[in-house]
């Protein structure tokens, strides 16, 4: 962003463009959110209070997540459930944790 603002292309081209409909008085800022949900690998459950029983599938991805170990299918479906359930969130992790099939060589 700081390079962006600091350059050329910015500030002769593209400014002088936009002068005439503002002030020149604006800020920008940037802000990064990171969020991670903590496991307790023991228990394979979130770390404080949850409002809602878990269904079976997401009890099956926190298993998953905390190395159990799943064929491709199992994974394949185990994400694909999740994401009719609305845990997107933890759909990705499953997702992104998923080994590749493996392939059938003759």
């Amino acid at each position: 962003m700081r390079a962006y603002e600091s350059s050329d292309i910015l500030q002769k081209t593209i400014l002088p463009q936009l002068e005439p409909f503002f002030s020149g008085d604006y800020t920008t800022t940037r802000c990064e959110v990171r969020f991670a949900e903590e496991l307790d690998r023991r228990a394979v459950t979130p770390v404080g209070p949850r409002a809602m029983s878990d269904t079976e599938a997401v009890i099956r991805a926190r298993k998953f997540l905390a190395g159990e170990r799943l064929r491709f299918a199992q994974a394949d479906a185990l994400w694909n459930d999740l994401k009719k359930q609305d845990q997107f969130s933890l759909a990705r992790r499953v997702l992104e944790a998923t080994p590749p099939p493996r392939r059938l060589t003759a």
